[in-house]
C-alpha cells in the first residue's frame, strides 16, 4: 500500500501501531490475544521495521507514526543507518504526545512522569541531531474525536503544549531552539465555518503563546505548524459513498484554514480498514482541492468576512477561558492527572446528547 501511495504521487506515510505495540507487549505475550494487527500494525523487533521501510527511502520519504517516546525513534535511526542515511537528512515526526495519550486515548505504557521525561529526552536528542524532525504532534485530533468541542480541542492541545514546553525549558533546553519543531495534529469536522475560524484562532493563539508567555523574538517559532485529518467520527456506516461529499467538505474547511498537510479519511472507514480505491479517491480528492479549485492561491481567503472574523474572535476567547483554568489547576500534567480534562469531555458530551 505504501508503494502504490508513493507511486501514485504521496510524498510523506505515516504509520499507526496495534495496541499491544502501544502498551508495551510483544504480540506473543498473553495480554495481547486477540489485538495483534487489529488497530495497526504490529512492532515487536527491528526486524519488523526493517520489513516495514524496505524498498522506502528515509531521505526522499517523510515518515510519521503514532507512538511515544523512544523506542520507535530508536527502531527508524536504526533502518536509516542500514540505508546509509545520515540523522540530519531525515523528515518526519514523533506523534510523541503523552499527554494526549493519558487524558484522551488511555494508551500508555509508563506513569505519566516517566512518559514525560521521555518526551523531553526525545526533544533534546532531536534538537542536536535531526533538525528536520518533528519532535512532536500535540493532536487535537483525538481529544476532539473522543467527544469534546471544537473549543476544547483548542485549549486542551494548548494545554498541552504549554507542559511540554514548561517540561523542555526546565531541562535547560531554549525556547527558540525547540519549538519551531513542534507540530500540531488537528481535527476537520463537518461544521465549516466552525472548523475555519478554529484553526484561524489557533493560529493566533500560538504565536501569542510563544511570543508573550514564552518571549520568542523569532517568527518562525510564532507559526503555528498543523496537519489536519478529516473527521472519522463524521463518516457513517449506512450510504458510505456519501462519506466522499462529507470529507471533501471537511478537507476544504482544514486548506481554507491555513493546513500545511492533510489527511482525508477514506469513504469506508466506518466499516473497514480503507480499501485501495477507498485510499486513491482520497489522494485524488487532496490533488483536486490543490490544483483545480483555486482555493490554495491566496493566504486567509475568508479574511474580512464578518462572520468569520466575528466567529474566530468568539472561539479564540472562549479557549482562552478553558486555558486558564487550566493554569489555576497548575497546568496540564496536574488537570490530566485529576480528572479533569476526561470529566469536561464528558460534560460536553453529555449537554450535546441532550441538545
Amino acid at each position: 500500500r505504501f508503494k502504490y501511495l508513493i507511486e501514485h504521487g504521496q510524498s510523506g506515510l505515516h504509520f499507526v501501531f496495534d495496541m499491544p505495540t502501544l502498551t508495551g507487549y510483544d504480540s506473543d505475550h498473553p495480554w495481547a490475544e486477540g489485538e495483534v494487527g487489529l488497530g495497526g500494525m504490529a512492532m515487536d523487533s527491528l526486524a519488523d521495521f526493517e520489513a516495514l521501510l524496505d524498498g522506502i527511502k528515509l531521505d526522499e520519504i517523510s515518515v510519521s507514526y503514532s507512538h511515544f517516546g523512544n523506542v520507535m525513534l530508536a527502531m527508524l535511526l536504526a533502518v536509516a543507518e542500514k540505508q546509509g542515511v545520515p540523522f540530519n537528512k531525515i523528515r518526519g515526526t514523533t506523534q510523541n504526545d503523552v499527554l494526549m495519550y493519558f487524558h484522551s486515548c488511555h494508551v500508555f505504557d509508563l506513569p505519566l512522569k516517566a512518559s514525560m521525561k521521555h518526551f523531553v529526552d526525545v526533544v533534546e536528542f532531536a534538537t542536536e541531531k535531526m533538525p528536520l524532525w518533528y519532535t512532536v504532534s500535540i493532536s487535537g485530533y483525538n481529544c476532539r474525536e473522543g467527544g469534546c468541542s471544537a473549543v476544547q480541542e483548542m485549549a486542551f492541545a494548548f494545554g498541552d503544549a504549554i507542559a511540554y514546553i514548561d517540561a523542555c525549558l526546565e531541562r535547560g533546553l531554549k525556547i527558540d531552539d525547540f519549538v519551531q519543531r513542534f507540530s500540531f495534529m488537528l481535527d476537520a469536522h463537518i461544521d465549516f465555518f466552525e472548523e475555519i475560524c478554529k484553526f484561524r484562532a489557533m493560529r493566533r493563539m500560538w504565536a501569542k503563546i510563544v511570543r508573550e508567555r514564552y518571549g520568542s523574538s523569532r517568527s518562525r517559532s510564532c507559526q503555528l505548524r498543523f496537519h489536519t485529518q478529516t473527521a472519522g467520527s463524521s463518516l457513517t456506516v449506512q450510504q458510505p459513498l456519501n462519506n466522499i461529499a462529507r470529507s471533501t467538505i471537511e478537507a476544504i474547511a482544514a486548506v481554507l484554514g491555513g493546513t500545511q498537510s492533510l489527511h482525508v479519511s477514506c469513504h469506508d472507514e466506518g466499516f473497514s480498514i480503507p480499501s485501495q480505491e477507498a485510499a486513491q479517491v482520497s489522494l485524488n480528492i487532496q490533488n483536486i482541492i490543490a490544483y483545480e479549485t483555486g482555493v490554495t492561491n491566496t493566504v486567509d481567503p475568508l479574511g474580512g468576512s464578518y462572520y468569520v472574523e466575528s466567529l474566530t474572535d468568539e472561539m479564540e476567547n472562549a479557549a482562552w477561558k478553558i486555558l486558564d483554568q487550566i493554569d489555576a489547576q497548575g497546568g496540564m500534567v496536574k488537570a490530566a492527572l485529576s480528572g479533569w480534562v476526561q470529566q469536561e469531555k464528558a460534560n460536553f458530551t453529555r449537554q450535546y446528547q441532550d441538545s
